[in-house]
């Protein structure tokens, strides 16, 4: 088993990777997470307390809580410097700004393929199997058009909220102007493209829609908008009764919708705005996922359309259950640290 040194802990709450470790601490207002770590039972790695003995430094809490402790992080930075070993950070959130500190491999689970750096590995967010606590069954082939399923935030709560994405998108134009990386427009805010690709698939002929819109975002229990319960119950259902799960970016780059699908065994019908997946070296999501460059969004209807018309059932059933193959092998938040510690895949790093 790899050996950690975390050195001491602060008052905030410390990564989920090394809850087997110190003790489960939950956070019970973040919905989508609460059971996520269900069967996330035993350690991926060892805690030592003296530095040489360590295969790598882990800084114990998530890197955006921590990062305006100067002194702290330097620690780390110290000793990397004097044994020669790797700092290992997780920077877990919406947040793509550029983490400068030396000798570091950087978990994140929001970045944009234009600009990762070799030192960055994408991961999973922390979603629960949707199958858990709903039995979804295959979906079978129809003569008819396929269903596009969408439970979410997709809208601007009154006026006030308004005229803020309204700005927000105009702050994003003037400094695109400015960005020569073709790649920049990826980064305009995921309600833009929610709304773009909800429209396109509603106007299509090609598709049956199955949305229902939020003005809120359910996922956080101070701001919901209607009971926990329900949202949930909506949600499961949408997702039970669609052939696929449109799957878009929020504030950060990455859908906590794609990785819930594919706990469902549904195909994930992918907006993908410049986004990194996790594990791509080993997993070819293109047996399970249908990808739509957002440059391409208004033509989304016709694409999903023509998709599902041009395969046969088999592959359709093909491909829902190498979702859910995808999700218990590798994606699932335990099983994913398996493979990067206790499989050893984080040595290719260190």
């Amino acid at each position: 088993m790899l050996k950690a040194y975390i050195g001491e802990l602060l008052e905030y709450s410390y990564i989920p990777l090394l809850y087997p470790n110190l003790g489960f601490k939950i956070k019970t207002n973040h919905l989508i997470s609460l059971n996520a770590f269900k069967f996330y039972k035993e350690p991926v790695l060892s805690i030592v307390n003296n530095p040489s003995e360590a295969d790598f430094f882990l800084i114990p809490h998530n890197y955006f809580l921590i990062k305006s402790n100067k002194e702290y992080i330097q620690k780390f930075v110290s000793l990397s410097e004097k044994y020669g070993k790797k700092i290992m950070i997780f920077a877990q959130g919406d947040s793509d700004e550029n983490i400068g500190i030396p000798n570091s491999i950087i978990f994140r689970t929001s970045q944009y393929r234009y600009k990762k750096k070799n030192n960055e590995i994408m991961m999973p967010p922390y979603v629960e199997d949707l199958s858990l606590s709903h039995k979804f069954k295959l979906r079978q082939k129809t003569g008819g058009a396929p269903v596009v399923g969408f439970c979410g935030w997709a809208d601007t709560k009154g006026l006030k909220s308004a005229i803020k994405n309204i700005i927000k998108n105009l702050f994003f134009n003037i400094k695109k102007l400015i960005n020569s990386n073709p790649g920049y427009a990826a980064k305009k805010h995921g309600l833009f493209f929610r709304k773009k690709a909800i429209k396109s698939l509603v106007k299509s002929k090609s598709v049956k829609s199955n949305f229902i819109i939020r003005d809120f975002y359910s996922g956080h229990k101070k701001i919901i908008g209607i009971s926990p319960e329900k949202a949930r119950l909506d949600y499961i259902n949408n997702m039970d009764n669609s052939d696929f799960a449109l799957a878009i970016k929020g504030d950060g780059n990455f859908s906590f919708r794609f990785y819930e699908a594919l706990s469902a065994g549904r195909i994930p019908f992918f907006i993908n705005t410049e986004c990194v997946l996790p594990l791509e070296d080993i997993l070819d999501y293109q047996n399970f996922v249908l990808f739509v460059d957002y440059k391409k969004i208004n033509s989304a209807g016709e694409i999903v359309g023509e998709f599902y018309e041009n395969m046969d059932n088999d592959r359709f059933l093909k491909m829902q259950t190498s979702a859910k193959e995808a999700f218990d092998k590798f994606l699932r938040i335990d099983k994913f640290f398996e493979i990067m510690f206790l499989k050893e895949k984080i040595k290719d790093c260190l």
